[in-house]
């Protein structure tokens, strides 16, 4: 769907990042809270949550050889559809070019402020839309048009989207701190959005430039754009970037080598400006064999997620975090296979406030094709066990294809192409983790994670046959996976040697977050003993 691809960063007075929705087909049938956002996207889905767990979704719709429409939806807690999506308007062509624009990521601003940011390839320009009333209406684009050089002796770039550039691949939040350098406030005196981001380019060279509307930025090469003229043999297959709390700026990207080869660039710049020359960035640092790479940024500091492995088929999706001390990244703590993902990558995501990080990555089976997620809350040290919370209709999008965000309370969303569209699933287990259980003890054991980074997760368990065979209510501490065990009754048991030992019945599983709404999934399940 994208020919070309790059990595941004946006970088705004708050805490960012964001996606989006625009038509709707049915949920697939195993998915309680899974939907089909779009069935023409011509983008990923770019996603940010806030504080009480709304999810704020940006994308582009469309078909190859029309014009594309930038999107917008924002999602209550467990949306199984976009109630309100909302088309946004494009200003005419300064180009007299393409009237589309590229990938749309939302940005969250102070109060029910909401951004949303985009580049037009051929037309050379910016879009942003400003949104006073949290995701609700948004106003006309600002333009940010393209800057030409006044100085014909100096060699130059123009201040716009990557000059090199296609489309742009990514956003993730950085702390407002760092956002708010140089005294910018969040609207200009005229009322415009007044908001920096940086943007990553793979496409033909490893890079990237920094802007803001005020446009005062464009100049001399190396003032405000960036090419690492030594990113490594081998093509820039795809690269992500993020900035620390403590003003690092970090480039990862994988290169097409035999085998495949992950590495990075960091420019050391805390609490300062970073525009610079291009000197003061050390590079390239190989991790090895691995590609895919996506990193976040949060309470519990950076972190870099990739798939691994020195084969045709990488072996592990590994984590690495990220050292403000020595500007490297540590040793790669393994999450889980790679589930035969060649080139079909997952998502990262950590909560700005807490810390707590969100991983999903998919699996191709010979039965189905799912989508996993693993939650820790101890900054990655330990995560829950793998849990399938959503299903890919084929054809899941190459690259780095899953967007997720996480909220303060544990719920959150994630978002992936493939052949039905654009997706949409929160955070909770499918039916598809409940199918056979073998009575031991005189109990079934069910395994449910606590995606909460605090308190504890309220889990009811009801399993009925023509009526109630079974219930309990147990607790998940923050964080973990436990394995549950609903006791079965005399009765129930008497039932199960009647029919053979194999019994067909319904397992409900109700789960309940602290400060989030109860969530249900029900699955058709066989109890053997």
């Amino acid at each position: 769907m994208m020919a070309r691809a790059h990595a941004v960063l946006k970088i705004a007075a708050g805490i960012a990042a964001c996606s989006a929705v625009a038509a709707f087909l049915p949920a697939a049938a195993d998915a309680a809270h899974q939907f089909t956002l779009d069935s023409s996207p011509q983008s990923f889905g770019a996603v940010a949550t806030d504080s009480a767990g709304n999810g704020y979704v940006s994308w582009e719709h469309g078909t190859l050889g029309g014009t594309w429409t930038p999107m917008f939806c924002k999602l209550a807690p467990g949306a199984t559809r976009c109630s309100h999506p909302i088309a946004l308007s494009l200003p005419g062509g300064n180009a007299g070019g393409d009237p589309s624009a590229n990938e749309v990521f939302p940005i969250l601003g102070p109060g029910k402020t909401v951004w949303l940011v985009t580049s037009r390839y051929t037309d050379d320009d910016t879009l942003i839309w400003t949104s006073t009333d949290g995701g609700a209406s948004f106003g006309s684009a600002h333009v940010i048009p393209y800057i030409t050089c006044t100085d014909p002796s100096v060699p130059c770039q123009p201040s716009y989207s990557y000059a090199d550039g296609t489309n742009i691949d990514d956003a993730v939040p950085v702390t407002p701190s760092y956002a708010a350098y140089a005294g910018q406030t969040y609207l200009t005196s005229g009322g415009q959005p007044s908001v920096y981001w940086l943007e990553s380019s793979f496409d033909p060279f490893l890079g990237f430039n920094l802007d803001n509307t005020a446009e005062t930025l464009g100049g001399p090469m190396g003032a405000s754009e960036f090419q690492f003229h030594n990113p490594g043999g081998g093509g820039i297959a795809g690269s992500t970037l993020a900035a620390t709390s403590t003003g690092d700026v970090v480039e990862a990207y994988w290169r097409e080598t035999t085998p495949y080869s992950l590495d990075y660039y960091v420019f050391e710049s805390p609490n300062s400006n970073p525009i610079s020359p291009q000197a003061g960035w050390t590079g390239p640092t190989s991790l090895g064999n691995g590609y895919l790479p996506r990193l976040a940024d949060g309470a519990r500091g950076l972190f870099l997620l990739s798939a691994d492995g020195s084969g045709t088929t990488p072996n592990s999706v590994d984590l690495r975090g990220y050292s403000n001390a020595t500007h490297t990244f540590g040793a790669p703590h393994t999450i889980a296979g790679a589930g035969n993902s060649l080139f079909d990558g997952g998502g990262l995501a950590e909560n700005f406030a807490n810390g707590e990080l969100a991983v999903a990555w998919p699996t191709f089976g010979s039965l189905s094709d799912l989508m996993r997620l693993w939650v820790s809350d101890d900054g990655g040290s330990h995560f829950t066990s793998s849990e399938y919370i959503a299903g890919v209709s084929g054809g899941y999008g190459t690259g780095d294809n899953a967007r997720v965000a996480i909220a303060g309370n544990g719920t959150g969303f994630v978002t992936f192409l493939d052949n039905a569209g654009l997706q949409v699933a929160d955070l909770f287990p499918l039916a598809a983790n409940f199918k056979k259980f073998h009575v031991s003890h005189d109990a079934i054991s069910v395994p449910i994670s606590c995606t909460a980074p605090k308190d504890k997760c309220k889990v009811t368990l009801t399993l009925s046959r023509f009526g109630r065979l079974a219930s309990e209510t147990f607790k998940v501490s923050p964080g973990t996976t436990r394995s549950l065990k609903l006791k079965l009754g005399a009765a129930v048991l008497s039932l199960l040697g009647s029919h053979h030992h194999r019994l067909g019945a319904t397992l409900a599983v109700t789960l309940h977050l602290a400060g989030a709404s109860s969530y249900k999934t029900s699955a058709r399940v066989t109890v053997a003993g």
